[in-house]
């Protein structure tokens, strides 16, 4: 296994959640590395090294844990759940739909921390101020995605 061979200090442990493992007793999700490995398999092993030093950043008590809203505001983003996947996690949540929830997480280089009622508390706003600060930051990076559209055949943009 990558991490035992290039961490071998790092206790690793299947996740009570689905797709998910516990890394030095915390639990972290498999879909990002998942997606990543998926897109990319052939760079498979340095996305996990990656990933693994980043879940031991995080771990350990990353800066973020405990910066103020204003150096932090620009990486929170929306993430769209299934209402069983909110797990044990408990992130700060709202319902979208019957069975969807919008949770507000923190984006970094390649992890996502799920942000909960105390985070909310503590930085003194509100989950409709996390809204409208998830949209914003969603908006302004989807005007730097480049678009593109191909016709097949018949035509057709696909």
């Amino acid at each position: 296994m990558v991490v035992e061979k290039r961490f071998p200090l790092v206790k690793i442990a299947r996740g009570s959640e689905p797709f998910s493992m516990k890394v030095n007793g915390h639990m972290a999700s498999l879909e990002n590395l998942y997606r990543i490995a998926v897109l990319r398999p052939e760079e498979m092993q340095r996305h996990v090294e990656r990933w693994i030093v980043e879940l031991i950043r995080a771990a350990e008590g990353s800066p973020d844990f405990h910066s103020a809203l204003e150096e932090v505001r620009g990486r929170i983003v929306p993430m769209i759940l299934a209402d069983e996947s909110l797990g044990t996690r408990h992130p700060l949540a709202q319902q979208l739909i019957d069975g969807l929830s919008v949770a507000y997480a923190l984006d970094s280089d390649r992890t996502i921390a799920y942000l909960t009622p105390e985070r909310a508390r503590e930085w003194n706003v509100t989950v409709d101020d996390l809204h409208d600060i998830a949209l914003e930051n969603l908006q302004q990076r989807s005007q730097t995605l480049a678009a593109q559209a191909a016709q097949d055949e018949q035509g057709k943009v696909t």
